[in-house]
């Protein structure tokens, strides 16, 4: 989660997207994953920490500065503060969602604060708005006045990929969780919004690959933006400025991460960030494309490398992550092979659950 602000926005820096594809010839193929709804959470879980992990070294390096320090990314790496591979608080609190749901999916009042308070460790780098509400909680302060913040952070959106992907065959109930897990730290209409629309997004990406749909991106983003939370959100005019953008694919990566960055912008709010993520995953011909393009838009890279690899998971697919990079991940008490585990638990169940329908 990155603190610092940069410059970019939505009016800024248009690039004309025509004339940037007629340039390159990177085509998006037509990827259809194969596999089950329990491979692509484990592909979400898993896909959210390789980019948290890709990103983390580089956070809060505008695209600019990105491309002339040190390069594209494409390789864990150490720096900022961090071991290659170490995940920050991205991964964290998508373990927390995750535990959370394997207690209980309907995800009571106070489960989830707790799992973010058990797991909650400083030196992830922590963004203000999280950091205060579980140091609340730490405090004895409980309930959503006390910990929720109106931040228009992305800090409810960065680890909210693997539960839409769980809630994949009720769409309108992925979308009540997830507002109600973005609640238990922000409550500002944009960073509800950038929850909502990460977790739809990784929803209808599962859905769309199990039923043998082609991941169009602007069929994706046509039903995103038709959904009743979205349609008059903060969120709505970026979604709708992304499905205008159809060249958007047949951009080469490292030109596509410039235009994100300058159209949308890079910092920790939910419309710059989230939208700059959901149009890597959704432009992408495969996960490590994602990402690298999430991560090499710069600005906040560690999350939006995070948002990214989460929804190009669930598209995808666990065997579509980078080898090198999964063999990378920090692997601690709470590391890969535990979150590799409690994924596939999860699966179980959704599997038992598709089975009982």
């Amino acid at each position: 989660m990155m603190v610092l602000a940069m410059g970019g926005g939505e009016g800024e820096g248009r690039h004309n997207l025509t004339g940037l594809a007629r340039q390159g010839k990177t085509m998006i193929s037509p990827v259809k994953k194969e596999g089950s709804a329990a491979d692509s959470l484990s592909g979400s879980a898993l896909g959210l920490m390789c980019g948290d992990a890709l990103g983390a070294p580089v956070e809060g390096l505008f695209h600019a500065d990105l491309a002339a320090r040190v390069g594209w990314i494409s390789e864990m790496r150490g720096g900022g503060g961090f071991a290659a591979g170490s995940t920050t608080d991205d991964s964290q609190l998508m373990t927390g969602i995750l535990e959370a749901l394997e207690a209980d999916d309907g995800l009571p009042a106070g489960l989830l604060a707790g799992r973010f308070a058990d797991n909650f460790e400083p030196h992830r780098g922590y963004g203000s708005s999280t950091l205060a509400a579980l140091r609340a909680l730490r405090a004895g302060r409980s309930g959503p006045e006390a910990l929720s913040r109106p931040s228009y952070g992305n800090g409810g959106a960065m680890g909210i990929a693997p539960l839409g992907v769980y809630f994949h065959h009720d769409l309108p109930l992925a979308l009540e969780r997830a507002e109600s897990a973005c609640r238990t730290t922000h409550h500002h209409p944009e960073a509800l919004a950038g929850a909502v629309a990460v977790a739809a997004c990784a929803a209808i990406l599962t859905r769309r690959g199990l039923d043998g749909v082609r991941p169009e991106m602007a069929a994706v983003l046509e039903e995103l933006q038709g959904l009743p939370p979205l349609k008059d959100s903060p969120m709505a005019k970026p979604l709708a400025r992304l499905a205008s953008e159809g060249g958007l694919p047949q951009i080469p990566p490292p030109r596509r991460a410039a235009w994100l960055a300058k159209t949308y912008g890079t910092t920790l709010r939910a419309v710059e960030s989230v939208p700059v993520s959901l149009g890597a995953a959704l432009s992408a011909a495969t996960f490590r494309e994602a990402v690298e393009v999430a991560v090499n838009a710069g600005g906040d890279t560690d999350t939006q490398g995070a948002m990214a690899g989460g929804l190009a998971g669930a598209r995808f697919g666990a065997k579509a992550i980078p080898a090198d990079w999964l063999a990378a991940l920090e692997n601690g008490p709470k590391g890969r092979r535990y979150v590799s585990r409690l994924a596939q638990r999860l699966g179980r169940r959704m599997g038992q659950r598709a089975g009982s329908r």
